[in-house]
């Protein structure tokens, strides 16, 4: 005859199963938490809506020794992505370079029309903001400009008058310093007056503005940049890298003991028939008086 000691109780079996349970979980969130850890950053720097817009970004970027990708990210967007710790880095190389293309606003966009027939202030403004975009994006246009600024002025000359007020017109120049966009300038200002009816070229002021916080940077910092496991970093980070991948292998190998372990054991327990508990003291001491009373 079975006795109560020989029936595994409910809760017993319930928590017998309920262990290997336990380490499967703690071994995800053990998991998560690696990745956390181990997981290199990616930051944004720029979305663009043209594809050879943004192939040209990562390729200078990628010649410049910084590791770069691009990913869609919507119909007709691309986004330009970059280790968190080359974003500064990336940001004045793409500026230097004038990438993304600047934009230049629409003339709607400054002078919307509010009725259904123009004034002429609104027209000569409209008329002067084209002429001015225009230039100033044919001027991008050349070898070493990195942005443009053209304002077209255009006097209302009063026809009784007998004096005629002369048109004029200033170009604002931001440039690659070690390009020649400085030899070049008698040609822009010849461009600008023979595009604007009335100026001539004593009229046009051409004012240029070197990059030269990008040719400091290119002097002393792309100098002193070393390879590590074929990843061009800093010299002056490279003990940092190190110790970085030293913690992750580390982080890395642990986890994969702790894994093996894990196995194991519910190996262990699986193959292993279950034993069922003994009984409580209560039960125990119930049975022989049951029989005594036999």
């Amino acid at each position: 005859m079975n006795t109560a000691s020989e029936v595994p109780t409910l809760h017993s079996v319930t928590r017998r199963r309920a262990k290997p349970q336990g380490l499967v979980r703690f071994s995800a969130a053990l998991l998560g938490l690696c990745l956390l850890l181990t997981g290199c950053g990616k930051e944004e720097v720029f979305q663009v809506t043209d594809e050879a817009t943004a192939n040209a970004m990562v390729s200078v970027l990628i010649s410049k020794g910084i590791p770069a990708e691009k990913k869609v990210v919507s119909d007709g967007v691309w986004s330009i992505r970059v280790d968190e710790a080359e974003f500064p880095t990336a940001i004045d190389i793409l500026d230097w370079y004038g990438l993304p293309e600047k934009k230049f606003p629409g003339i709607d966009d400054f002078y919307k029309k509010s009725g259904l027939v123009s004034t002429p202030g609104e027209e000569q403004a409209r008329y002067m903001h084209t002429i001015s975009q225009q230039l100033a994006e044919t001027i991008v246009l050349i070898n070493g400009v990195i942005d443009a600024r053209v304002q077209v002025v255009l006097p209302e000359n009063n026809p009784v008058s007998n004096t005629q007020e002369p048109a004029s017109a200033s170009v604002f120049i931001k440039y690659r310093r070690m390009s020649s966009v400085e030899n070049m300038i008698p040609e822009i200002k010849e461009m600008v007056a023979n595009s604007v009816e009335g100026l001539t070229y004593q009229k046009v002021s051409v004012s240029t503005f070197p990059s030269v916080e990008w040719a400091s940077l290119e002097v002393s910092d792309f100098q002193n940049r070393v390879s590590f496991m074929g990843i061009e970093v800093y010299a002056d980070s490279l003990t940092a890298l190190k110790t970085l991948f030293f913690v992750q292998f580390c982080i890395i190998f642990l986890f994969a003991l702790l894994c093996v372990y894990l196995i194991w054991r519910l190996q262990q327990k699986s193959s292993s028939p279950e034993t069922p508990e003994p009984a409580s003291t209560d039960e125990e001491e119930a049975v022989p008086s049951e029989t005594a009373s036999s």
